[in-house]
């Protein structure tokens, strides 16, 4: 999934409407799926050309959200929290 929105590509989803399916409330939250219930209703979705569009276009804008990169600075903070709570446990055993 990561890799396919960083690309700018919609995720292409059967519709599991009731049921717990973390990359369809991801998609759906950011507006970057196209459900489907059957061949017909994906083939039918994919000829509208102006909703394709619309959904290419939000898949580029939130892009971003999948790379790595954008992640760092929370993860370098979580790590030195980590860290510094390991540390005082670290010197009382030595």
């Amino acid at each position: 999934m990561a890799t396919l929105a960083a690309a700018g590509l919609p995720m292409i989803q059967r519709r599991n409407d009731g049921a717990t399916v973390a990359t369809q409330r991801l998609c759906r939250e950011l507006g970057i799926g196209l459900f489907f219930d059957g061949p017909d209703d994906l083939a039918a979705q994919l000829r509208d050309a102006a909703a394709m569009q619309r959904l290419r276009q939000r898949v580029w804008q939130v892009r971003e959200h999948f790379c790595f990169d954008r992640h760092v600075p929370q993860l370098v903070e979580f790590f030195r929290q980590v860290i510094a709570c390991a540390q005082p446990a670290v010197r009382s055993v030595a």
